[in-house]
């Protein structure tokens, strides 16, 4: 990586860009044998989406969905650390390789909840995805500015009513009964 350049438009053929004066170093009279590829990395805020499933203590599926906001902090960093196929590096690309992590973070601490306590549990939930994001994310130059969890429910149908119902106050035994009736 040669240079930095800050949003707008730039002309690389004069000599005064780091690029330029980097090839000039060496005697090829402007005839580089070399490829020069140049990248964009966009400094903006971005928002990206992984989901999962993950279970509970008592090994009921749930299904997860998380938001995080972040933005490239450190475009050389990035583009050294993260390295996807391809030409272009995408929001969608960055999802998926993050994604690995969220999920780890989110089962670390639902696998240990049991079904009844996932939602007192919620901000455990949030506050381990969030410092995994965190220390991974600034290793490679991105900034997290928050994170949330959009989705946490049963994946199966029956049992999310259940769990509807003993949110609403009913026992277990109430709430399954119910919950089973189509």
């Amino acid at each position: 990586m040669q240079g930095v350049f800050d949003p707008g438009a730039h002309d690389l053929q004069t000599p005064a860009n780091p690029i330029s004066q980097f090839f000039a170093k060496f005697q090829y009279a402007g005839n580089v044998p070399w490829e020069v590829e140049v990248l964009f990395a966009s400094t903006a805020r971005h928002e990206a989406r992984s989901e999962g499933i993950t279970q509970t203590k008592e090994l009921v599926p749930m299904r997860y969905q998380v938001a995080y906001y972040f933005m490239i902090t450190d475009p050389v960093k990035f583009i050294n650390a993260v390295q996807f196929s391809g030409f272009k590096y995408t929001v969608e690309d960055f999802k998926n390789y993050v994604s690995p992590i969220v999920d780890q973070a989110v089962s670390q601490v639902l696998n240990l909840v049991s079904l009844n306590e996932v939602y007192a549990n919620l901000h455990k939930v949030t506050d381990a995805v969030t410092a995994s994001l965190r220390s991974f994310l600034d290793e490679v130059g991105v900034h997290l500015i928050t994170c949330r969890i959009v989705r946490l429910e049963p994946e199966d149908e029956t049992m999310r009513r259940v769990v509807q119902f003993m949110a609403l106050g009913l026992d277990v035994n109430t709430a399954i009964r119910l919950g089973s009736r189509r």
